[in-house]
C-alpha cells in the first residue's frame, strides 16, 4: 500500500470495520447467523428423525400403512437405500448451501458501508434462504400438500420425551454457536485480509464526507 494515496485506501477499505456504527453491524451479523443456524437446526433435526428415529425396514412393502379411520398414511420405517438417498440429496446439499451462504453472506454484510444498505442486504440474503419455501408454496399442487400433511411417521418411542439436562442445553446450543462464529469470523475474516484495526485514522475524514452525502 506504499504507493496508494489516502483517498484510494479510504474508498477501497473503509467498511463496517471502521464505521462508528460498527456494533450495529455486529448485531445484524449475529441475527444473520441465527437465521442460517435456524435452517441448519431444522435440517439436522430432519435428518436425525429420518435416519435415526425412523425404524429401518428391509423391504419397501413394509414402509407404509394406510389408516382408514384418520385417512392418513403411516410411515412405519424406511429402507437403508432410501435413508442414504435422503441424506445425499437433502441433508448434505442443504447443510453445504447454508454453510457457504453463511460465510459469503457474512463477508457481504461486513463489506457494506451504510446501515440502511446493511439491512437491505440482510433481507436479500434471507430471501435466498426462503426460496425453498417459495417453491413449495407456488410450484407444489394443493393435492400434494394435503398428501404430505397426512403423512405420519412412527418413531422410536424410547428417544422421545426424555427429560435431561442435555435437552435444555440443546436449546441454547445454537445461540452460543452463533455468537462463537461471529467472534471467530472477525478474527479470521477475509473482507479485509490482514486487517489489524489500523485504518480508522485514514478513514475518519472519508467517513465524515460520506455522512454529509
Amino acid at each position: 500500500f506504499n504507493d496508494w494515496t489516502s483517498s484510494r485506501i479510504a474508498s477501497r477499505f473503509c467498511t463496517r470495520f471502521c464505521h462508528p456504527a460498527f456494533f450495529s453491524s455486529v448485531s445484524v451479523l449475529i441475527i444473520w447467523t441465527l437465521t442460517v443456524m435456524n435452517n441448519l437446526k431444522r435440517v439436522t433435526e430432519l435428518m436425525y428423525h429420518f435416519l435415526w428415529l425412523t425404524p429401518t425396514v428391509s423391504s419397501i412393502r413394509q414402509m407404509l400403512r394406510q389408516d382408514e379411520e384418520e385417512k392418513t398414511t403411516i410411515v412405519k420405517g424406511l429402507t437403508w437405500p432410501i435413508k442414504c438417498v435422503l441424506f445425499m440429496l437433502i441433508g448434505i446439499p442443504r447443510i453445504m448451501m447454508n454453510t457457504v451462504l453463511l460465510w459469503y453472506g457474512s463477508q457481504y454484510l461486513a463489506a457494506t458501508f451504510s446501515f440502511s444498505d446493511l439491512l437491505l442486504n440482510a433481507i436479500a440474503l434471507e430471501f435466498i434462504l426462503l426460496l425453498k419455501d417459495l417453491l413449495w408454496t407456488v410450484v407444489i399442487s394443493d393435492r400434494n400438500k394435503r398428501e404430505v400433511a397426512n403423512i405420519r411417521f412412527i418413531s422410536r418411542g424410547e428417544h422421545l420425551g426424555r427429560v435431561s439436562g442435555t435437552a435444555y442445553i440443546e436449546s441454547w446450543f445454537w445461540l452460543f454457536l452463533s455468537i462463537l462464529y461471529v467472534i471467530l469470523y472477525f478474527k479470521f475474516q477475509q473482507t479485509l485480509p490482514q486487517y489489524n484495526w489500523d485504518v480508522r485514522a485514514i478513514c475518519k475524514d472519508y467517513l465524515k464526507w460520506k455522512a454529509r452525502g
